[in-house]
């Protein structure tokens, strides 16, 4: 082809290159422009499918503006779907560090607020924006918040929602949490996280399980391992090594049992017991029934097996005990280091116990309770005869409604108990996270 055919051609469209090149930013501003009118139209009047059409439409801009209306019109609607698409769209915007920035700014005003604020919209998509950035942006800022409880309840509102949602992405929610600080700080707080992964009872959420199994300390590490143990058939306690390597073999096509299924207080290589019941714990307190009813056999035993039990601990737990009959009486007034002299203080205070008087068992759960305990091992023989709440299932209802918050684990004992006792143990157990162990004398 000729020279002068080519050349006129090639210079129009490299001049037609270059004056899009050049109005691009034009472009794309006079397009945000459009569709941020848009998007208040729709704000106002829209259909959800609408609304949601714009809301994918502003997830291209990644800026503040856009941020806000994503937020305004996505964040406060009751429609789940827009309410997602928003979500979605607000994650699109958290690649570019000054949208984190200015939204940051926006929770800091809603998280004062009551619950139902944008709050928990916002932290949830800034926990479940990838790559990283923005939920490490997300809980540098958390760790910083003067009101930590408020951050807690953000939290727990968030984990909540991730569980109820029961996605990949709730797992990735999940484990995000679990990096902030009050996870290793609030035991409740990293009972609950635990606890909501178990819950989505999914693929993601054994192998985040495991991934976190080494850093758990105490009784949430008894809720991760008898979940293993009993959707795997294995028990290989808290070696996270080892439940890595099952996890790898297993996983393509693994089937999950029943959601129902029940499970068991799994033994763990170098824990302790206590009744065939695991010492995770590090923090924890001991109650044995000494009324009249425990004179005897029954008594000695229980308390041998409780001295047993405490010179077992491991030297970062701390405990006391607490023995009852018409009142109560703690060995110490606050929770003790396991170490050898204590041992011995508080296995001579057990072996002073005699048997008198009533069963005063709500207060002796009342006094366990002050403590601030992970767990509390609760041992008794009769029906309760005395104290401020006689009636079994007050007792049951009012602790469950007290420690629906805290978590702590009630594990019960009964020492040759009658079908109501029984029912009484095995109910306060059962509705606090803990297990029920029948001993026959």
């Amino acid at each position: 082809m000729p020279a002068s055919r080519w050349k006129p051609a090639g210079l129009q469209w490299l001049l037609a290159t270059v004056l899009t090149l050049l109005l691009l930013p034009v472009a794309a501003a006079d397009d945000f422009a459009a569709v941020a009118k848009l998007a208040t139209t729709r704000a106002k009047s829209g259909t959800p499918q609408q609304r949601i059409d714009v809301l994918d439409q502003l997830s291209r801009f990644a800026t503040p503006e856009a941020a806000d209306l994503i937020v305004r019109i996505g964040f406060g609607s009751k429609d789940p779907l827009v309410r997602a698409a928003a979500e979605q769209a607000l994650i699109a915007t958290l690649v570019d560090g000054d949208v984190r920035q200015h939204l940051l700014k926006t929770l800091a005003r809603e998280l004062p607020k009551p619950v139902a604020s944008l709050a928990p919209g916002l932290a949830t998509a800034f926990l479940a924006a990838e790559p990283e950035e923005a939920a490490a942006d997300l809980t540098r800022w958390l760790a910083t918040q003067p009101d930590q409880k408020r951050v807690e309840a953000l939290c727990w509102s968030v984990a909540t929602a991730a569980v109820e949602r029961g996605d990949a992405k709730a797992v990735t929610i999940l484990s995000r949490l679990a990096d902030l600080p009050a996870f290793q700080s609030n035991f409740s707080f990293r009972r609950g996280i635990v606890r909501a992964l178990i819950a989505t009872n999914s693929p993601e959420g054994v192998a985040a399980l495991i991934d976190i199994l080494p850093t758990l300390p105490g009784e949430v590490r008894a809720d991760l391992v008898n979940y293993l143990c009993a959707i795997s058939g294995k028990n290989f306690g808290t070696d996270a090594v080892a439940w890595e390597e099952w996890w790898r073999v297993s996983r393509e096509g693994f089937q999950f049992p029943p959601r129902q299924i029940a499970y068991a207080a799994a033994p763990a290589a170098g824990v302790e017991n206590y009744y065939d019941i695991p010492l995770y714990a590090e923090r924890l307190v001991f109650v044995l029934d000494t009324s009249k009813s425990m004179a005897g056999p029954r008594l000695e035993a229980a308390k041998r097996e409780l001295v047993s039990a405490i010179f077992a601990l491991p030297p970062a737990a701390r405990f006391t005990v607490v023995a009852f009959n018409s009142s109560a009486t703690a060995w110490q007034k606050q929770l003790t280091p396991a170490t050898d002299p204590a041992k011995q203080a508080a296995a001579e205070f057990v072996s002073r116990q005699q048997p008198d008087g009533k069963t005063a068992s709500f207060d002796a759960l009342e006094a366990a309770f002050t403590f601030d305990p992970e767990a509390v091992y609760f041992l008794s023989d009769g029906n309760p005869t005395t104290g401020k709440i006689i009636d079994p299932a007050a007792i049951v209802r009012y602790v469950s409604e007290a420690n629906k918050l805290r978590r702590v684990s009630v594990h019960t004992i009964g020492v040759m108990p009658d079908g109501n006792l029984a029912d009484f143990l095995q109910t306060l157990a059962r509705t606090n996270y803990g297990f029920y162990r029948h001993v026959a004398e």
